[in-house]
C-alpha cells in the first residue's frame, strides 16, 4: 500500500490525493544557465523529467486505494 504525502478529505466522502514531490534539477539548471541555448536545453530536460514523473505517478494508481478520489 502506497502512502501519498497528503490526503485532503472533502465533504461528501471525496478525496484529493497529493504526492508533493516533483523533479526540479533541470529547472534549477536552466535558471543558472549562462546562455539561451543551454537554458533551452535544460528547460527541455525539465519538461521531459516532469512527463516521466507523471507517468510514474500514474502507475501508483492512488485512485484504487482512495475511493472517490
Amino acid at each position: 500500500q502506497l502512502r501519498p504525502d497528503l490526503v485532503v478529505r472533502l465533504p461528501g466522502g471525496k478525496h484529493i490525493v497529493v504526492d508533493a514531490k516533483a523533479p526540479l534539477a533541470g529547472y534549477l539548471d536552466a535558471l543558472e544557465a549562462q546562455d539561451d541555448v543551454t537554458r533551452r536545453r535544460k528547460m527541455e530536460d525539465h519538461a521531459r523529467h516532469v512527463r516521466e514523473h507523471l507517468v510514474r505517478l500514474g502507475r501508483k494508481s492512488y485512485w484504487e486505494q482512495f475511493q472517490n478520489s
